[in-house]
């Protein structure tokens, strides 16, 4: 969205589903929603996910496996989904500072979630000051941002290539905030936190950044490419099934290792021409976010008429409009004669090919 300055921009979040506080800010229980992502991944893998149904019909299940170890990689004229199936690391970022840490060992088991909860412990206890907010660049646009991404990090310091290529293969990227944290999970200072929070330690490109602030309120961040928002709604619904469970019953979750499973830091080095692009980066999304007002609205049981005092924009009132008949439709009974028509198969929308803005490319 152009924004040209001179105009007060407004954005109304409109959440049909109940904000989650995930647990407690204790490691253990970041530890377990890490846990439960991974194995979110694990169950997609090995096909054993329950799939979605659509008047009593399993639903094409294949966007799933976009939800973890993707990333949109942008481009001169178009953009590239990549998927990385077969890997076994998430990236940790605390005070702009990334770290890789190995969650699956080498024959794709799932470390044990105290073993998670040590090695976050000591990223955030290695971190003393913050560092270069290279994650902002991937708010730029997309041209600029593939220049950049090429110049300095894909073909620049080793140090450089490492970071770039580690964010880009991981399965997701977990955000542990250290600023100010909003009061309520369902509050629009949590809402602006999940969106954008300040993009110094995001990486946007990214299909899931999960964020947690430093009071236990959790959310997470999505890249639309790879899969649509309903597919998003089922992952958040997994993760928030770990806020249900007793601390006993994290335990039992993976494999405990003998040796320590750590986190390495990836450092990198900032040249003068990347520090002048940073700086200026940053003013800019400062910029756009101050004009940006995020508030969140419930929208159950909200008609047309309640969206449109909402002011919001006749493309988002559309999409708002057919998602809440969908919806309808789907909860209104069939009738006899619906009923006795032979389900229709499950198919894909789009090609396995093919995403709403390039080509997918999918790496061993």
């Amino acid at each position: 969205m152009a924004l040209d300055g001179k105009e007060d921009r407004e954005l109304n979040l409109l959440l049909k589903a109940p904000g989650r506080r995930f647990g407690r800010r204790s490691f253990l229980q970041v530890a377990g929603l890490l846990g439960a992502a991974v194995r979110f991944k694990q169950l997609v893998d090995r096909e054993q996910l329950e799939p979605d149904r659509e008047n009593g019909a399993p639903r094409c299940m294949w966007e799933y496996s976009r939800v973890c170890t993707s990333t949109r990689i942008p481009g001169a004229t178009r953009d590239v989904l990549e998927q990385y199936p077969g890997s076994r690391h998430v990236v940790v970022v605390r005070d702009d500072h990334f770290s890789s840490l190995d969650v699956l060992d080498g024959a794709g088991r799932a470390y044990a979630v105290e073993d998670l909860e040590r090695a976050l412990q000591r990223i955030v206890d290695d971190v003393a000051t913050p560092g270069p907010p290279v994650g902002v660049l991937t708010t730029d646009s997309r041209r600029a941002w593939a220049r950049v991404r090429d110049q300095h990090l894909r073909h620049g310091s080793g140090p450089a290539r490492e970071l770039l290529a580690a964010v880009e293969t991981a399965i997701l990227v977990l955000v542990l905030e250290s600023g100010p944290a909003p009061a309520h999970p369902r509050s629009s200072e949590a809402a602006r936190l999940f969106l954008h929070g300040d993009a110094r330690g995001r990486w946007f490109d990214k299909s899931i950044q999960l964020v947690v602030a430093a009071n236990g309120v959790s959310g997470y961040c999505m890249e639309h490419a790879g899969f649509d928002g309903s597919t998003a709604v089922r992952f958040a619904e997994f993760l928030a099934e770990n806020d249900r469970m007793e601390r006993a019953d994290l335990h039992h979750h993976g494999v405990r290792t003998d040796e320590e499973v750590d986190g390495d830091l990836l450092a990198v080095d900032v040249a003068l021409r990347l520090e002048h692009a940073l700086e200026r980066k940053l003013e800019i999304f400062q910029m756009l976010v101050g004009q940006l007002k995020a508030r969140r609205q419930a929208a159950d049981h909200k008609s047309r008429d309640a969206v449109e005092r909402l002011r919001v924009r006749d493309r988002e009132r559309d999409r708002i409009s057919a998602q809440r008949l969908g919806h309808l439709r789907a909860a209104r009974p069939r009738s006899p004669a619906r009923a006795a028509r032979r389900p229709r198969a499950p198919s894909r929308r789009r090609g396995a090919g093919s995403c709403e803005h390039g080509g997918t490319r999918t790496h061993a």
